[in-house]
This record gives C-alpha cells, sequence and structure tokens, in this order.
C-alpha cells in the first residue's frame, strides 16, 4: 500500500501522523468483515478495524473498531 503513496505524502490517520511512504509502511490499518459468535446468543456480522504501529520487528495494535452490519444506514 505504502508504494502508492507519494514520497512525500502526508498521512493523517490517527497518531501518530506521518509523512512519506516509509511512515505509510509504518503505520497500516486493517478492515475486515468478520462474524463474532457466542455460545449463548446468535451469530453478529461485523467490520472489524485496526490500526496497527511497528516499533522496530514487533507490530502492536493502537486502535480497534468494531461496527455492526446488521443495521442499515440511519438519516440524520
Amino acid at each position: 500500500m505504502a508504494a502508492l503513496f507519494a514520497e512525500d505524502a502526508v498521512f493523517q490517520g490517527l497518531p501518530p501522523y506521518s509523512a512519506g511512504r516509509q511512515g505509510v509502511a509504518e503505520y497500516s490499518v486493517g478492515c475486515l468483515d468478520v462474524d463474532f459468535t457466542f455460545t449463548d446468543r446468535p451469530r453478529r456480522a461485523v467490520r472489524l478495524a485496526v490500526v496497527v504501529t511497528r516499533a522496530g520487528d514487533d507490530w502492536h495494535i493502537s486502535h480497534c473498531q468494531v461496527s455492526r452490519l446488521d443495521q442499515g444506514l440511519r438519516r440524520v
């Protein structure tokens, strides 16, 4: 993904903010549609998004968000 950004790109996700391809490569966002299953209630379809950052050889989750997929869009 980082190769798609310009060398001087500004990348503003969640902190830490970064610039350039290297900064994008060190800050990754993932999003998946997954099913949460439970022993006492029905399965729940959700979108799971995580932000991971790299520190040396290690990766750490710095943000995790779950959004329900079984609700339609609401107008405000």
